[in-house]
């Protein structure tokens, strides 16, 4: 299990719980605008996806310099500034990974329907 929250500093702090114990993480940079990836989440890339094309339109190519915290299937942490691309409407390149949403924010995966919860009046 792993808990993180942002302080007023800049920084996260939260606990790694793991098979030998807890790992307290504390004073990990961190920026406001920053994105969150998981290993084999595809939500999490969604929801990277979803902020990024949030974010506003890009003047410099669809490109820009994004701070990144990606989690490993250990709970491993690695926080470092990575190259965000849009490649069209939907997705973005980030690192090795291609994020992509629809417009509700939710994953484009392959195969995958989306409808509605409730119906329309």
């Amino acid at each position: 299990m792993l808990t993180l929250h942002p302080e007023d500093d800049g920084t996260l702090h939260g606990n790694a719980v793991l098979r030998d114990g807890i790992r307290h993480v504390a004073g990990l940079p961190w920026e406001r605008d920053g994105v969150v990836i998981v290993a084999g989440s595809p939500l999490s890339l969604a929801a990277a996806a979803y902020m990024l094309t949030r974010s506003g339109p890009r003047t410099d190519g669809g490109r820009h310099r994004r701070l990144a915290l990606r989690i490993s299937r250990e709970l491993a942490l690695i926080v470092g500034a990575e190259e965000a691309s849009q490649t069209d409407d939907a997705r973005w390149r980030l690192g090795g990974d291609v994020l992509a949403c629809d417009v509700n924010g939710l994953p484009l995966l392959v195969g995958g329907q989306s409808w509605p919860l409730e119906a329309a009046e």
